[in-house]
């Protein structure tokens, strides 16, 4: 390919607006390839379990390329804008929670007005235990064991209680028998003696 710089139209490079791509997405750290190109796609979906990527981005307005600045910001994990320049057009996310995120990413023209911007939304799918369904379950078997060893115990308290209690009617019958027992011994050894 080539062309001659001289025939290139100065004019209007400041009118129109450079398109903003993201130009690259890895996930933990190798590429993933999805159905479209990654600058042709608005939504991602992840696998279970991948929770960190990088975005590289790029404005093709290479002419005015150290001019541009850029910011991004991922919805779901911080509302603030993030500002870098030219050199840094890598973003790296990492230990995210599952969710539905989305990524804007924003440039400048090269009167450093913010007119160009894209948009990629990405989705990160729980594990099992991830999920409030789980979480929920949990919440009611662990409550639920509590419940029933309260329960037990409880129980094991009153029959203890109540065979204390019955122990002590035992006590007490025996306590008003042996005072009897022996009236009656002392009356059989005053009749033998009167005898």
């Amino acid at each position: 390919v080539s062309f001659y710089p001289d025939s290139i139209e100065t004019e209007t490079q400041g009118e129109s607006v450079s398109q903003l791509i993201i130009t690259d997405f890895k996930v933990s750290g190798a590429n993933r390839h999805f159905k479209k190109a990654i600058y042709e796609t608005d939504s991602v979906k992840l696998e279970k379990g991948d929770n960190n990527f990088k975005v590289t981005f790029a404005c093709l307005d290479f002419v005015n390329a150290q001019k541009i600045k850029y910011r991004y910001r991922l919805r779901g994990e911080s509302d603030e804008f993030t500002e870098t320049d030219f050199r840094n057009r890598t973003v790296n996310f990492a230990n995210l929670s599952p969710g539905k995120y989305k990524l804007e990413i924003e440039a400048t023209n090269v009167n450093g007005e913010w007119d160009s911007k894209t948009e990629l939304f990405i989705e990160i799918p729980p594990f099992y235990y991830q999920t409030w369904l789980f979480r929920a379950l949990l919440v009611f078997f662990v409550a639920g064991t509590i419940a029933y060893f309260v329960f037990t115990h409880n129980r094991q308290l009153r029959l203890k209680a109540r065979q204390q209690q019955d122990e002590l009617k035992l006590e007490s019958l025996r306590g008003q028998m042996n005072p009897h027992f022996i009236f009656n011994s002392l009356n059989s050894i005053n009749y033998f003696i009167s005898q």
